[in-house]
């Protein structure tokens, strides 16, 4: 059977083989740039939207592209394109792009995109009875430690509020 790809660097390659060095200052730091989107019907929505902001977050960190936005985005629908083939009829796919520095010095930013299944399933009483809503007593960063349009992976308040 088929297995999902990914995009590292310029590959496809086995989503289960995809990695990033523990050098690189996205795992050293958590200094991520990412973007997330979701398939309807195997189409990604808002990619053009999503491009932009993306493009905005890296002039924010000052990391500079080998690649353009357009590119990015021929790259993001092929990912989605093999990897929705693989999925059940009327299943859809969450799309994770993410762009780090690299390895210090190296001046090569790492950029990755994954995909993964939407767990309809999951959520399908949360969806037909709703769900609690919870307010955390754990707070977003102030805008004046990081930009509040920065759109990056640091969510270390998210999973303290889990």
């Amino acid at each position: 059977m088929a297995q999902p790809v990914a995009y590292l660097n310029g590959q496809w390659i086995s989503a289960a083989e995809a990695a990033v060095s523990v050098n690189d200052l996205g795992f050293l730091l958590g200094a991520t740039v990412a973007e997330r989107l979701r398939t309807f019907g195997g189409k990604l929505f808002r990619l053009e939207q999503h491009l932009q902001r993306l493009e905005r977050s890296l002039a924010i960190v000052g990391i500079s592209l080998h690649q353009s936005m357009d590119e990015l985005g021929e790259v993001a629908t092929e990912l989605a394109r093999r990897n929705h083939a693989l999925l059940a009829a009327g299943d859809d796919l969450n799309l994770s792009l993410f762009v780090t520095p690299g390895i210090a010095g190296a001046n090569s930013p790492t950029v990755g995109m994954h995909t993964a299944p939407l767990p309809f399933g999951t959520w399908a009483d949360e969806y037909d009875r709703g769900v609690p809503l919870v307010v955390s007593s754990v707070r977003h960063l102030p805008p004046d430690c990081l930009p509040p349009e920065l759109k990056c992976r640091s969510r270390m308040h998210y999973y303290l509020a889990d």
